[in-house]
């Protein structure tokens, strides 16, 4: 995305062309068939080229494949119609990467400290920014790798101590 300053004109299409696209949303996916809802927020002023451009920006690495293995049967178990890690109090508070291209850091973060707090340690707030300061083979806020990050983070502190 350019550096310039956007002008109003733009900003407030940006927004128009959000709006319509929220009302299209919404009347595909009714509430009472869907848990989402459209509406305004921080990225409705930018079209979806300058979204991408910003908050998706990761750099290709060449990392290792590992093969998935196959499962042949699925047991059958029952499932409860609705489950939310929320409700069992081992998510942490959504972050905002701002204009970073660290989503890499944040979703390891965010999938780490929940796998400690399922394991019965308490929630606690991991440093992301650690994790884009410091990983090896990233680059920081112009992307990275979730696997890199993972062979990294055993080192993580918390985001007090940062």
């Amino acid at each position: 995305m350019a550096t310039e300053p956007r002008s109003r004109e733009r900003q407030a299409a940006a927004f128009r062309e959000s709006l319509n696209r929220h009302q299209y949303l919404n009347s595909v996916f009714p509430r009472d068939n869907s848990s989402a809802i459209y509406g305004i927020n921080q990225f409705s002023y930018l079209f979806p080229e300058e979204f991408k451009a910003v908050y998706l920006r990761s750099k290709s690495s060449r990392l290792p494949r590992y093969r998935t293995e196959v499962q042949t049967s699925i047991p059958n178990v029952s499932l409860p119609s609705r489950f939310d890690w929320r409700d069992k109090h081992v998510v942490t508070q959504v972050r905002n990467q701002q204009t970073c291209g660290g989503c890499w850091a944040f979703s390891v973060v965010g999938a780490v400290e929940s796998a400690y707090a399922i394991k019965g340690k308490p929630l606690e707030d991991l440093s992301v920014q650690q994790v884009i300061d410091c990983s090896y083979n990233n680059y920081g806020c112009q992307g990275g790798s979730t696997l890199s990050a993972l062979n990294w983070l055993n080192k993580v502190t918390s985001f007090s101590a940062f």
